[in-house]
């Protein structure tokens, strides 16, 4: 394959090339290997992507947080840049009914901070979905 590469002007870099063995007893290294982007481990990568949110959160923090931007469009932002990061390559993930919970409550989360619904003002989830137009 290298030869093949090289022909088309490509090159391995090998300080950046990791070989993984993977069987059922291997260990769980493997799942900390980031290919195209993402973790192969599902709770790794999941993990990782809520910091990705987190910080898209804090460098749209002044447009999430205005009450000069309309509530419309801070959720198409949200639909735009935050959902996309975080569900990015999301059909490879093999979840459990733990983590469908795990990320619907992540996503209920960023999208109260969105509609400036904060403690002690509460909205239950029915109307909060109802409000955004969004499915968990």
């Amino acid at each position: 394959m290298p030869e093949t590469l090289l022909e088309g002007g490509l090159f391995i870099n090998k300080s950046k090339t990791e070989k993984y063995h993977i069987s059922r007893t291997s260990d769980t290294k493997w799942r900390n290997c980031k290919y195209l982007g993402s973790l192969l481990g599902t709770e790794e990568d999941i993990k990782r992507r809520k910091g990705l949110v987190y910080d898209t959160c804090n460098t749209l923090e002044k447009i999430i947080n205005s009450n000069q931007v309309s509530e419309i469009i801070r959720l198409r932002i949200f639909k735009a840049y935050i959902e996309s990061i975080f569900l990015y390559n999301s059909e490879l993930w093999t979840l459990t009914k733990t983590l469908e919970n795990t990320i619907d409550c992540f996503q209920r989360r960023i999208l109260r901070k969105i509609i400036h619904v904060k403690w002690p003002r509460t909205i239950n989830n029915k109307e909060l979905y109802e409000r955004t137009n969004m499915i968990p």
